[in-house]
């Protein structure tokens, strides 16, 4: 009984951090525009991810495209705002599952 059990929470927990989230906020990805940040972080176990772009002030131009790449295969979901697409600025925040360690490649372009 207890081997069943076993077997049945590691597939569970295979199927949950099976699954990744990342972000294509680009109307035109041929044309993304200039980049101004292109950022890779990882987190340790439960660690949030907050990233502010810029960290002071504000994008000459208008963002027009962020990309926000998983590379760890997380369970969680990248939160865009405030700011964000045809803003000066952006606040990206992700948060992790339960024991789950974050590691995301995000790029931000502004309009040219």
């Amino acid at each position: 009984m207890f081997k069943h059990f076993i077997i049945i929470f590691l597939l569970c927990t295979e199927l949950y951090t099976a699954r990744s989230d990342s972000v294509v906020d680009c109307p035109d990805q041929t044309k993304p525009g200039d980049k101004q940040l292109d950022y890779e972080i990882k987190g340790t176990i439960n660690e949030k991810i907050h990233i502010v772009a810029p960290s002071v002030g504000f994008y000459d131009n208008k963002i027009s495209c962020i990309l926000i790449s998983d590379l760890g295969h997380s369970s969680a979901t990248p939160v865009i705002g405030p700011g964000g697409i045809g803003f000066n600025y952006v606040e990206v925040t992700i948060t992790p599952g339960f024991l789950e360690s974050l590691h995301y490649h995000i790029q931000i372009y502004t309009s040219q």
